[in-house]
């Protein structure tokens, strides 16, 4: 997930908009993490973009294409650690010091949104939600089937045992 700010709402809205369009994961101000915040100041003739702790200047008018390419740049270099994986969740890609693999999409927007809300977990009907937006009927257990194959790749994959608790429908990953 890559959160936007900006003070000019005009600019922030024609952002996220575009942003979208090229099927970029964002959240919204009230999301409580991502893993790539980005922010937006627009002045006379420079629009500042901070990536992280990265400052990118653009010249107006701004080619969006260029800023698109640099934001995607910025983003692919977003690595979570835990345990003794590394986590690339805008490369669908987890790997430990010896293998990797790549996650299809679903998987990867489970185990993104599972680190997201790593401390206080997420409702399983939000997580659902999430990534079948589209479902008119929510079905548990395709969600609960995702989430088991998830853990059968990586325990196959990396021979990592990924774990999780499901307490009145909350799931959590558990990271000792």
């Amino acid at each position: 997930m890559i959160k936007l700010f900006s003070d000019d709402n005009w600019l922030l809205d024609k952002v996220l908009n575009l942003m979208a369009q090229q099927g970029l994961r964002l959240s919204n101000n009230s999301d409580p993490k991502s893993f790539l915040n980005i922010s937006f100041k627009n002045s006379l003739d420079i629009i500042d973009v901070r990536c992280g702790k990265e400052i990118i200047k653009f010249n107006k008018p701004v080619n969006f294409f260029e800023m698109y390419s640099k934001i995607v740049h910025l983003s692919l270099e977003v690595c979570i650690e835990f345990h003794e994986l590394k986590y690339f969740p805008f490369k669908s890609c987890i790997s430990n010091h010896s293998s990797k693999t790549y996650l299809g999409e679903k998987h990867n927007s489970i185990l993104s949104l599972l680190l997201i809300y790593e401390n206080k977990g997420i409702n399983k009907f939000d997580l659902y939600k999430n990534i079948w937006p589209e479902d008119v009927e929510i079905q548990i257990n395709k969600l609960d089937t995702h989430l088991t194959n998830l853990k059968k790749l990586l325990d196959t994959e990396l021979n990592y045992n990924l774990k999780s608790k499901s307490v009145k429908n909350n799931l959590k990953l558990i990271i000792d």
